[in-house]
């Protein structure tokens, strides 16, 4: 059974999209994040939450099984406190080596 978000994006295939990319490339770590906007303007950490009130993108490394929109909604949702209720784009990607010495995207 699909999430809501993963049913909003199953038509146009950009989670499959994007991690047949990634495993072409030999990427394996999938990291989302997210530039969250609200009322026309992109969000803050929430008050309460660590690093509270930074510009950062919410995002995190998701479970195993766990698609990319899932892992995005519930990280996005931990750090701000809002529920994202909808995908519009997607901005782009970057590769790095994470702390166990191996790429992630």
């Amino acid at each position: 059974m699909l999430s809501q978000l993963a049913r909003y994006a199953a038509p146009s295939g950009l989670c499959a999209e994007l991690k047949d990319q990634a495993h072409t490339d030999g990427i394996r770590d999938l990291v989302p994040a997210a530039v969250l906007v609200h009322d026309d303007a992109a969000l803050r950490r929430s008050p309460d939450d660590y690093r509270a009130g930074t510009w950062e993108l919410p995002g995190g490394r998701r479970e195993t099984g766990e698609s990319v929109l899932d892992c995005l909604a519930q990280e996005a949702g931990e750090e701000t406190g809002l529920t994202v209720r909808s995908v519009d784009q997607h901005l782009g990607h970057f590769d790095y080596t994470n702390a166990r010495g191996r790429t992630s995207r």
